[in-house]
């Protein structure tokens, strides 16, 4: 009888607890948002404007950025030194981003620095150059069935119209609007909404990002642009529904690599560059131990599977959310209510639930 219940407990993967020393990583994926990047729009006070111009623009990574992204890189290559192959191959290592420039830099300057080129792999003429060009794949944002979030949605459309509607928000829009109007005359933007916050957030994070000085009546309201910033990623991602929207896609196919890793794949790891609302999209599905606010630049989670000696298998999720100037660290995160360490199939019924896409 007591072999009975101790097989079913195992089958259910219930009330047997593990620790992380116990397992081994066998597969590890990450999904992060791209690094520091330009402003996405000029506003009419803006002073500061024309200094992105130097980097190609609006929206564009930036040398600062790219550090960040090879910091991480080294940060990752030094965490998972005993696990990730030395060098490049490319039967072990898929990398994948959305079509955009910063993301798809973001990757190459990840992956510069989690594999080095050996003897065999240098090709550059200067002997100074040590870096391997590694491919990143990515698909037209209409035929992408993964990283989809950025395309048109109807149904997400009515989903955020719909919490945008409620007396909650329009209440709190009404309790701001003599900020949003003094907001409004500052910036020089027209009609400053609840939503439309994030505009003035965003120059705040990526001018501080860039360490320039900001605009004085940035300074002076920061937490206030910053809280009402953060309540609007809580809005679009209110409902389960929205993160399967932006993220499920993702998500499966992340839960696809574990079952293909489990069946014999040689592959070791996964990459995913995105931005801020599949990081947001995935905090939701995922039903995290964090708190829900604007991801950071180059934050996003990493999905490890692991097993033990007995041939059991456990996800452990981790998150990594730190201020540009903050180190690196990785953090784990219990997900729908499962332990640190989830039993595989435990993480599996989970998932099921969620109706990903």
């Amino acid at each position: 009888m007591k072999l009975l219940i101790f097989v079913l407990i195992n089958a259910l993967g219930l009330g047997v607890s593990i620790s992380e020393n116990e397992t081994k990583v066998v597969l590890v994926q990450a999904m992060f948002r791209h690094g520091i990047r330009s402003v996405l729009l000029k506003y009419p006070n803006d002073t500061k404007g024309s200094i992105w111009d130097k980097y190609g623009g609006l929206g564009q990574l930036t040398p600062v950025g790219m550090r960040q992204l090879y910091n991480f890189g080294t940060f990752f290559r030094n965490k998972y030194q005993s696990f990730l192959n030395p060098t490049y191959d490319r039967t072990r290592v898929f990398a994948r981003s959305t079509d955009y420039d910063r993301t798809l830099q973001s990757c190459y300057s990840f992956l510069s620095s989690v594999y080095k080129p050996n003897s065999d792999q240098r090709w550059a003429p200067v002997t100074d150059l040590n870096w391997l060009p590694i491919p990143v794949h990515t698909a037209n944002l209409s035929d992408d069935r993964i990283l989809h979030a950025n395309a048109e949605c109807p149904r997400y459309d009515e989903l955020r119209n719909t919490s945008r509607s409620t007396p909650e928000y329009l209440a709190l829009q009404s309790s701001n609007q003599n900020f949003l109007d003094n907001m409004t005359r500052l910036s020089g933007l027209t009609n400053l909404n609840q939503y439309m916050i994030w505009q003035i957030a965003d120059k705040a994070m990526v001018e501080e990002a860039h360490n320039l000085t900001l605009d004085q009546y940035i300074i002076d309201n920061y937490d206030r642009i910053m809280e009402m910033n953060d309540y609007t990623f809580y809005i679009d991602f209110v409902t389960d529904e929205m993160g399967r929207l932006i993220s499920g896609g993702l998500l499966n196919d992340i839960v696809n690599n574990i079952k293909k890793k489990v069946s014999g794949s040689k592959n070791e790891l996964y990459i995913y560059t995105v931005h801020d609302n599949y990081v947001s999209g995935m905090q939701k599905i995922l039903n995290t131990s964090t708190n829900f606010v604007q991801p950071n630049f180059a934050s996003g989670f990493v999905f490890e599977l692991r097993n033990d000696t007995s041939g059991n298998y456990y996800i452990q999720v981790l998150y990594k959310n730190n201020k540009p100037w903050e180190p690196d660290h990785l953090t784990p995160v219990k997900v729908n209510g499962c332990e640190f360490l989830c039993p595989l199939n435990q993480f599996y019924q989970k998932q099921q639930q969620v109706h990903y896409l």
